[in-house]
């Protein structure tokens, strides 16, 4: 056992030790003393002859031997890659590990082979379909792949009119031995199952390593992706959307603001607003006047000094009669509170000089 390498399989039938070393990834034949008188020691049936058929897969390999006794007469040993080969004995009912083991009677013209699987105490009720080619013993070969599982119970027939049947006792079959096909030797490597020559000098094809199938589309295992991707562009645009709310939204109150104040239209009349009134400046002629102190203010709507004098005379005597002192309309004035000044007249109204931009001072000279 410490002569045999590690992570590897060894099988050996009457004829052959065969080798498999999955780290190589082949399988090789040899008589070399340490393999051949190591601990692990298999043949592939308690009566079997030589080794005519194998397929590897990623993760197991499937050996198939025909009985010496009875043409036609199969076993198959089940061998995960690893490392321990995997073996039942149809009649011992011993196990090491998962066993994979049956013994089928296969009569000529059969073409395909149902095998049963099961672990120790417990029954899987897993099928595996092994096609076969069969031909005469010269130039047969033996081709195969795996169908998808099927539940049968133990024993019963293979499925679409196959002629083959499972035996896990060893029954016989129900066809003479004469109408058992015949297999040969001869390599062959036809779909991934191969079968090989029984002597020591003839070499085994490399395995076929075929992807294991799990059931699982490209687009589930990509579905976490997928998902996270959904989450982060609903989540942009939830915030797009957000913020184009508050944007319309912040719009449309400028719009109601906007809205409420009243347009000017050409011809209108200006209009000053002050606190408490409105002034409409469309009554009364604009005037202005500039002074200095010591100096006579010169008044833009009067045609010379004298009209200037006469209408300062007017307004101190207008003052004078509504008893208004200089102190009091300057400080109306300032206020914006003074319109007009009744000159004795409570509906007549002193036109040139409701608008005065003249100090206190320029006011006094004047007088």
């Amino acid at each position: 056992m410490s002569n045999f390498p590690s992570n590897a399989v060894f099988v050996e039938d009457d004829d052959t030790s065969i080798l498999y070393e999955p780290s190589r990834g082949a399988w090789s034949h040899t008589n070399d003393p340490r393999y051949s008188n190591a601990s692990y020691h298999y043949a592939t049936a308690a009566n079997a002859s030589a080794l005519v058929g194998f397929r590897v897969e990623p993760d197991y390999v499937w050996l198939l031997a025909e009985r010496t006794s009875e043409s036609g007469r199969f076993s198959v040993t089940f061998i995960p890659s690893s490392g321990l080969p995997i073996h039942r004995d149809s009649k011992t009912e011993t196990y090491i590990g998962i066993v994979v083991i049956f013994e089928a009677d296969v009569p000529q013209g059969a073409t395909e082979m149902l095998i049963q699987t099961e672990e120790p105490g417990q029954r899987l009720g897993v099928d595996q379909v092994v096609r076969l080619r069969p031909a005469t013993r010269s130039t047969s070969s033996l081709s195969g792949s795996d169908q998808s599982p099927q539940s049968t119970p133990a024993g019963a027939s293979t499925p679409t009119g196959s002629q083959a049947s499972v035996s896990q006792s060893g029954a016989t079959s129900t066809t003479s031995p004469s109408q058992r096909a015949s297999y040969s030797s001869s390599t062959s490597t036809t779909s991934g199952l191969s079968s090989s020559a029984g002597s020591a000098t003839s070499g085994f094809p490399p395995p076929m390593a075929t992807p294991i199938d799990t059931g699982e589309s490209a687009a589930q295992r990509t579905l976490p992706i997928g998902a996270i991707l959904g989450i982060v562009i609903g989540s942009m645009l939830a915030l797009l959307a957000l913020i184009l709310a508050a944007f319309l939204c912040l719009r449309q109150q400028r719009q109601r603001q906007l809205s409420k104040i009243e347009p000017v239209e050409a011809g209108d009349p200006p209009r000053l607003t002050v606190p408490g009134r409105t002034v409409d400046k469309s009554k009364f002629p604009e005037t202005s006047a500039s002074s200095a102190m010591g100096t006579t203010p010169t008044v833009s709507s009067g045609p010379s000094s004298t009209s200037q004098e006469r209408a300062l005379r007017d307004l101190s005597a207008a003052m004078s009669q509504s008893g208004m002192s200089v102190d009091s309309l300057f400080a109306a004035l300032q206020r914006g509170r003074v319109q007009s000044i009744n000159n004795g007249h409570p509906d007549e109204t002193l036109p040139q000089y409701t608008t005065v931009t003249s100090s206190i001072e320029t006011v006094a000279l004047a007088m």
